[in-house]
């Protein structure tokens, strides 16, 4: 059994094909689904890549950074080549959270998902608790950890896990033991021949308290010491009962780290506490991410500061969408187009759409929809 950590989780692509992946039966334990629909202009450039090597080239990482265009796959979506590539033809999402439907939950994400066609979206079926049918053509399966027993393999699987699948990070601590977890999945352990396991710190969806996490993991599925890595959890249990700790997000002493993971979990927060931490942000970019939330407009006028310094079509996104959140349609549309003319942008054309619906151009609207 291989085993292979990574700290992005876009990694995985060109791990899977390092290994040779094909026809796999992929066990995907994640807080995310992590197949987001890809434009056809850079699934070419990904199909082209014959090598590990011409793949990692072009993995897009630190999404954060208004540098980044959308030239690549990243985290949210580098398993949607993977089905393209023929690497997967059974999915399996394990969602986290036994505590909420997840049912309802991947209803919600399945109607925004793009690229699904009519045909996929009725053949999901739901049968004791496990969703079954097909998406872009392959064999799909959606359950939790309960009903993951209930499923039999036939032949060799391959186990994604990204270490954000035990935080919920509107929570103070995991939703579940890394032991117990290791424990329920051991029957897997024996049919796969590789593990692929995720830190997800840097880009803000594991809280960098628990960096040690991946190795804890790592440690009880080789049956390894791990006593070093429980001290540590509970010592972090120990802060959070003594200061009633809120979130993950205070936790963090590093103001990045703080500020990446309140925008993975935003809701959860009020205006006055994304205020507090904006308030000491000296990253105009990111504090505009933030903002754009709760206060548009104060968005916008960090990004315009950022204007003559960047114009990749990641910062070029966000100014316009920063725009229309202050109704400035018309304003708005030749950011969107400079996006289109340096990628083709599926989000870029939806909100050229909504610009020229609310402008009353209806039919340009409709081209762009």
């Amino acid at each position: 059994m291989q085993i292979v950590c990574m700290e992005e989780h876009s990694s995985g692509l060109w791990n899977l094909a390092k290994y040779n992946v094909k026809d796999a039966t992929f066990i995907h334990f994640d807080a995310h689904l992590d197949i987001a629909y890809i434009g056809q202009g850079i699934i070419e450039k990904i199909e082209e890549a014959q090598t590990p090597e011409e793949l990692r080239e072009l993995e897009e990482i630190l999404w954060y950074q208004p540098s980044k265009g959308f030239l690549g796959f990243h985290c949210g979506n580098f398993l949607y080549p993977a089905i393209k590539k023929g690497m997967i033809k059974h999915f399996v999402w394990v969602m986290s959270n036994e505590k909420r439907s997840h049912v309802s939950v991947f209803k919600k994400i399945i109607t925004t998902l793009g690229g699904v066609t009519e045909e996929d979206y009725f053949s999901l079926t739901v049968n004791d608790g496990i969703i079954r049918g097909k998406l872009f053509g392959i064999d799909f399966t959606v359950l939790t950890l309960n009903e993951l027993a209930k499923l039999s393999f036939e032949e060799e699987v391959i186990i994604d896990i990204d270490i954000d699948y035990f935080f919920d990070l509107n929570s103070k601590l995991p939703w579940i033991e890394l032991e117990d977890f290791v424990q329920r999945i051991e029957p897997l352990l024996n049919w796969t021949e590789l593990v692929m396991i995720c830190n997800s710190v840097q880009s803000g969806h594991v809280p960098a308290t628990f960096s040690f996490y991946t190795n804890y993991l790592l440690g009880l599925i080789k049956g390894e010491d791990v006593k070093k890595h429980q001290q540590e959890k509970a010592k972090i249990e120990e802060i959070i009962r003594n200061n009633s700790v809120g979130s993950f997000a205070y936790l963090e002493k590093d103001l990045k780290s703080r500020s990446l993971l309140m925008l993975n979990s935003l809701y959860q927060f009020k205006e006055e506490e994304i205020q507090a931490v904006t308030n000491e942000l000296t990253d105009s970019y990111l504090k505009g991410l933030l903002l754009n939330f709760y206060n548009p407009q104060k968005a916008l006028n960090c990004f315009m500061e950022l204007e003559s310094s960047y114009k990749g079509p990641r910062f070029l996104l966000s100014l316009g969408r920063a725009l229309i959140r202050v109704s400035r349609f018309s304003d708005a549309v030749p950011y969107f187009e400079q996006v289109l003319e340096l990628e083709a942008n599926w989000m870029a054309y939806f909100s050229l759409g909504v610009c020229y619906y609310h402008l009353r151009k209806c039919d340009q609207a409709g081209t762009f929809f």
